[in-house]
């Protein structure tokens, strides 16, 4: 087995430092945040800026309030939902965020495409959400949800 190239030492050295950069930030998110005074209670409160995020409680509350706002009184009950990700060979970290938002079109597009050609009416309902993978690698993930449909056969 040859040593690595030049090129993968480097690509090898960003993915690691762009490990431990989200993993600081992670960690200030805990230690940063807004006070607020409260005027009932007549005193300063401090919430952390990580329990302003998706991850938190309140996040994920929040989230299921703006899901419930945009599906309206849909109250859908079936729905797909599928992860895509990326092949973590033969295609670098940098490159595969650059190029996540294209990924995505293509693929909507492909499901668009796949729904008209059944005959299908009316637009195409979806939700999506890119996240790293957990881990040492951070290689992008998507989750996307689409409510309402039934299949993708």
């Amino acid at each position: 087995m040859s040593s690595p190239s030049y090129l993968e030492s480097v690509n090898n050295n960003v993915n690691r430092q762009v490990h431990e950069d989200y993993h600081d930030y992670i960690s200030g998110c805990k230690e940063h945040g807004i006070i607020l005074w409260r005027d009932e209670e007549q005193k300063y409160i401090f919430i952390p800026y990580y329990e302003l995020g998706r991850y938190s409680e309140g996040g994920r509350k929040a989230i299921s309030r703006k899901l419930k706002k945009a599906l309206g009184r849909k109250n859908v009950r079936k729905g797909v939902f599928i992860t895509l990700t990326f092949a973590q060979t033969g295609v670098d970290l940098l490159s595969c965020w650059v190029n996540i938002g294209n990924e995505i079109r293509k693929f909507l597009n492909n499901v668009k495409m796949w729904k008209k050609r059944r005959g299908h009416k009316g637009s195409l309902d979806y939700f999506w959400i890119v996240e790293p993978h957990r881990g040492n690698n951070n290689y992008p993930h998507v989750h996307i949800f689409f409510p309402g449909l039934e299949g993708l056969r």
